[in-house]
């Protein structure tokens, strides 16, 4: 396993987005999300994290329902909270090529509770 690998897995199954904590939901933090029907895959990539980097990630399991076909599907998704998300986003962020998956990731953290520090340290 290779943070190119990872990257190029993320772009094509993960997903970003803002969590809300504190008082009134202020505080704002960017979670990372990859989602996959493998969860082996998952088990991987959180080794990896955990022992390359020390990014810390949960894996939560569950199905998810196909209407079209009434079947219920086995779907896990592996979850990065900050400051892990950051941290994740720093090893993956010169690596990645889809102008698309990029601009979701910095307007996410420009949006979040932590954009000073994260843009400020990259200046």
């Amino acid at each position: 396993m290779t943070w190119e690998w990872i990257t190029g897995f993320y772009e094509g199954e993960g997903t970003v987005s803002l969590t809300t904590s504190g008082k009134r939901g202020k505080a704002k933090y960017v979670s990372i999300r990859i989602g996959q029907k493998e969860k082996a895959i998952l088990d991987k990539i959180h080794d990896f994290l955990l022992n390359d980097s020390a990014i810390k990630s949960s894996i939560w399991e569950g199905a998810v329902h196909n209407k079209f076909y009434n079947k219920d599907y086995p779907f896990c998704v592996l979850t990065i909270n900050s400051p892990n998300s950051l941290a994740f986003i720093d090893k993956i962020l010169p690596l990645m090529q889809h102008e698309r998956k990029i601009k979701q990731i910095l307007n996410k953290i420009a949006l979040s509770s932590l954009a000073t520090e994260f843009f400020s340290a990259r200046r």
